[in-house]
C-alpha cells in the first residue's frame, strides 16, 4: 500500500470468511457489514483528503506584505479608521482590485471628474466620522446629469457627523460610474 492510500472492505458475509477479515484486522484495514456505513467512511476520507491538500497549499502561500511607498505613506500613524477611499488605495497597493472612482475636493473637479469617466455617477462622503454613510444620507446614486451632480455634491458635505451636529466641510466625495459591476440597472 503506497503512502495516502486508505483502503476499505465492505461484505454482509464476514461470517463466510473469518479468516479473510481476520487478516484485514491483522493490517489494521476497517470493513464494514453495510454499503451505507462503507460509503460514509469514503466521504469522510475523501474530506480528510481534501482538507490535508488544502492545508499544504495554505503552508505553500507566501503572505501579502506592502511593498508599495504610498500604502506605507497612509498606514503611517494612523490610530483611526481610514475613509473608504484611503482604505481601498491600501488594498490596490497589495494587489486587491477596487472599484475605478476618482476624489473629488471642489464641486468643479466633481464636474470634470463625471465628465471624464461618464454619466450615470455615484456620489459619496468620504469621511472617518461617518462610519454608516447610507443611513446618514451621505450617498447619492444613478446621478445623470451636472445639475443633479451638483446638488447632490452640495448636499453629502452638509451631512451632520455622529461626533457633531455641524456639517463635516472637510469631507470629499468620491465619483464612480453607474451602475456598479456586477449590479442590475434599471
Amino acid at each position: 500500500m503506497a503512502p495516502g492510500e486508505f483502503p476499505l472492505a465492505w461484505s454482509a458475509r464476514d461470517i463466510l470468511a473469518r479468516e479473510a477479515y481476520a487478516k484485514l484486522d491483522e493490517v489494521n484495514i476497517p470493513h464494514y457489514k453495510s454499503p451505507v456505513r462503507c460509503g460514509r467512511a469514503l466521504a469522510a476520507l475523501s474530506w480528510y483528503a481534501q482538507a490535508l491538500r488544502r492545508g499544504e497549499a495554505q503552508r505553500a502561500e507566501k503572505p501579502l506584505a506592502i511593498s508599495g511607498s504610498a500604502a506605507r505613506k497612509l498606514l503611517n500613524g494612523k490610530r483611526d479608521d481610514l475613509c473608504e477611499y484611503a482604505a481601498k488605495q491600501v488594498l490596490r497597493e497589495y494587489g486587491i482590485g477596487i472599484t475605478a472612482e476618482e476624489l473629488a475636493t471642489s464641486q468643479g473637479s466633481a464636474v470634470a471628474i463625471a465628465q471624464r469617466i461618464g454619466y450615470p455617477v455615484v456620489l459619496k462622503v468620504q469621511s472617518p466620522d461617518i462610519s454608516h454613510k447610507t443611513e446618514a444620507k451621505a450617498v447619492r446614486l444613478e446621478i445623470v446629469d451636472e445639475a443633479a451632480l451638483k446638488t447632490a455634491y452640495d448636499e453629502v458635505l452638509s451631512v451632520p457627523t455622529e461626533n457633531s451636529p455641524e456639517p463635516f466641510v472637510s469631507a470629499c466625495p468620491t465619483l464612480r460610474q453607474w451602475p456598479l459591476a456586477g449590479s442590475r440597472s434599471r
